[in-house]
C-alpha cells in the first residue's frame, strides 16, 4: 500500500518545464553617476531609465542585449548593449497536481545570474530640452561595461511559457564624453538597481 501511495505521488508530481531557452525582461532601472576625477565635470546625479533584455541560455552560459531609454527622454540613461555570463538554477520548479480537484500547485524556479554588459550610453541628469550654454547638468556619452548580478524567480503558465520577476544591481564604469560646458572627458562610475517582469519561452 505504502509503495502504491509513494507512485501516485510520483506520478502527480512534475518539474515545472525548464526548457525555455529565451527570457525577455522589461522593468525600471535607477542609476547613479558619479565622476572619478574631476578634470571635467565633478557633479553627481542620479536618474531612473526603461530597460528591456533579452536573453538566450546555451547551457549554464548566457547571451543577450540590452536597450535602455530614459522617461523622459532628458533624464536618465539610454543605452545598448551586449550581455554575457552564467546562470546557476539555485531551484527547479515542482508542480504538484491535486488528484481530485486536477488543479496544480507550482513552486518557483529560482536563477542566479551573473555576468557582464558592454555597449555605449548616454546620460542625462537636470538636461530639460532647454538646456542653457552655462548650464551644469551631468550630460555625456561613452563606452560602458558594467558588472552585474541578478536574482530571477519565474513560475509555469499553462501554455508552457515561464512568468516572473528579476531583481539585479550593477556597476558600470563608463568613459564620459561630456557635452555641456564640461569639456573633454573623464572617467564615471555608475551603479544601479533594477526590477523587472519577465517571460521566459
Amino acid at each position: 500500500m505504502r509503495i502504491a501511495c509513494v507512485l501516485v505521488l510520483v506520478a502527480s508530481t512534475r518539474i515545472a518545464s525548464a526548457d525555455a531557452p529565451w527570457a525577455v525582461d522589461v522593468g525600471v532601472r535607477g542609476i547613479g553617476s558619479i565622476a572619478v576625477d574631476d578634470a571635467a565635470m565633478s557633479r553627481s546625479g542620479a536618474a531612473p531609465s526603461i530597460v528591456a533584455r533579452i536573453q538566450r541560455t546555451l547551457g549554464p552560459v548566457f547571451i543577450g542585449a540590452n536597450l535602455a531609454a530614459g522617461l523622459p527622454a532628458y533624464l536618465g540613461e539610454h543605452e545598448a548593449s551586449v550581455a554575457i555570463g552564467l546562470a546557476h538554477t539555485l531551484r527547479e520548479g515542482r508542480c504538484i497536481r491535486d488528484l481530485d480537484s486536477d488543479n496544480e500547485q507550482c513552486d518557483a524556479r529560482l536563477v542566479l545570474l551573473g555576468g557582464v554588459d558592454a555597449g555605449v550610453a548616454l546620460f542625462f541628469y537636470d538636461a530639460p530640452p532647454e538646456l542653457s550654454a552655462s548650464s551644469d547638468a551631468v550630460f555625456y556619452w561613452g563606452p560602458l561595461a558594467r558588472a552585474r548580478a541578478a536574482f530571477r524567480a519565474t513560475w509555469p503558465t499553462p501554455n508552457g511559457q515561464q512568468i516572473g520577476v528579476t531583481v539585479g544591481v550593477g556597476v558600470a564604469a563608463v568613459s564620459a564624453r561630456y557635452m555641456t560646458t564640461a569639456s573633454g572627458s573623464g572617467v564615471r562610475i555608475e551603479p544601479g538597481v533594477d526590477v523587472a517582469g519577465v517571460i521566459a519561452f
